[in-house]
């Protein structure tokens, strides 16, 4: 099925006229592809659970898929991700050029392949709400203002619920637009449940990768910073600013073993 979804995801470079620029777009979308597209599945899955029979229905699943990973790379050079991912490892401001070509690709895949469905407008008018929430609440946590578990959930659902919540929507809306605003929440819903277990993933790093280094304030370091025992006072001391990054990168390995 990958196969399907790659071939689609790649069909649009050729708009384009630059050597490196397509051959890294390739190289970018061959290893997303090799390492799982769960949001094209959620959008193929919802189509077809509604009735759903046009092989468009791929094409409009590459479009979402062009869209995550654009954000994905902008996140990683944030983050400055050190991961394997090939645009970890080359050329900052080509990467960014990369992504932004991404971003502008699943535009372009999107307007041409939703028009040719009777819903067509309305999931494109979806499609731009919900990824400029993704865009807002990624915003608000560059920022870093969370204080309390209402702030991490309303961030969270703006950001990797709206993301979730626009493959599972997009792919019914295409055949119904019935429960819409259901299959919205629950999508919400999952993005925050695979958000919170990469978070506890990332407090389980000893690279320089965990947020703690970083003083993020995800939930499980919420409820770290509010833990009374012990244990736990060096963290609160470092998100106070009471101990530099050195020691705590020193003494890491003791939450994390």
């Amino acid at each position: 099925m990958n196969d399907i979804y790659l071939k689609e995801m790649l069909y649009p470079i050729s708009l384009l006229e630059d050597p490196l620029l397509k051959e890294q777009l390739h190289h970018y979308i061959s290893f997303k592809s090799d390492n799982g597209l769960p949001f094209a599945q959620l959008v193929v899955s919802h189509y077809q659970i509604f009735g759903g029979r046009s092989e468009l229905i791929y094409r409009v699943a590459a479009g979402i898929e062009l869209l995550i990973l654009s954000f994905d790379i902008f996140d990683d050079i944030v983050d400055k991700d050190q991961s394997p991912a090939p645009w970890n490892n080359e050329k900052e401001d080509l990467t960014i050029n990369v992504a932004t070509a991404l971003f502008k690709l699943s535009h372009v895949t999107l307007d041409n392949t939703l028009s040719q469905f009777n819903n067509g407008y309305k999931a494109k008018t979806y499609f731009n709400h919900l990824s400029l929430s993704a865009i807002d609440g990624q915003h608000q946590d560059l920022q870093n203002l969370i204080y309390n578990e209402h702030d991490y959930f309303n961030v969270t659902m703006k950001k990797s619920g709206a993301l979730v919540a626009l493959a599972c929507t997009i792919g019914a809306i295409l055949v119904a637009d019935n429960n819409t605003d259901s299959i919205s929440h629950y999508g919400q819903l999952l993005g925050v449940t695979s958000q919170i277990q990469n978070d506890i993933e990332d407090i389980l790093r000893l690279d320089k990768k965990n947020d703690l280094l970083y003083k993020k304030k995800t939930l499980p370091i919420l409820f770290l910073l509010g833990d009374k025992r012990e244990e736990f006072a060096c963290i609160q001391e470092y998100y106070q600013g009471l101990c530099n990054f050195e020691y705590m990168e020193t003494i890491l390995p003791q939450f994390v073993l």
